[in-house]
């Protein structure tokens, strides 16, 4: 069975890397960009399994990514968890309204965001399941 494709959308690039290792240790093939109109083209391209988006990156916004891969029929279903240094509450809650499935902080130093990461895809996919 092949690994589960995740996109990541980052453009500080130690934690790009940090990332990137992380996930591949996870198991996840992981397709790695920094700008916001790349990722679209990349998702639509090769339809991830799980997204993680960072809010503030280059070209196309995060918040204006996550609301195009919700309208796109074929990225719909994917989770995404946005990544943030913004920790107002309005902030959070923008972010969900958008269509995240969950937002982090951008500092990932536990093993709490690959809990978060499986809760979140697994909880998509079940609405996906139940869609069919």
């Amino acid at each position: 069975m092949p690994n589960a494709k995740l996109l990541l959308v980052e453009d500080d690039p130690a934690l790009s890397e940090l990332l990137e290792f992380r996930f591949e240790n996870e198991g996840y093939d992981v397709r790695v960009t920094a700008d916001g109109d790349e990722a679209l083209i990349l998702a639509a391209e090769d339809v991830p399994d799980l997204i993680i988006l960072d809010w503030m990156i280059e070209g196309t916004s995060g918040i204006e990514v996550c609301r195009r891969l919700r309208r796109s029929k074929e990225t719909a279903h994917v989770p995404i968890i946005m990544l943030t240094a913004r920790e107002a509450e309005d902030d959070r809650i923008r972010g969900l309204e958008t269509g995240a499935d969950d937002r982090g902080p951008r500092r990932l130093q536990d093993g709490g965001r690959a809990r978060g990461v499986r809760a979140a895809r697994g909880a998509r996919l079940g609405v996906a399941r139940r869609r069919e």
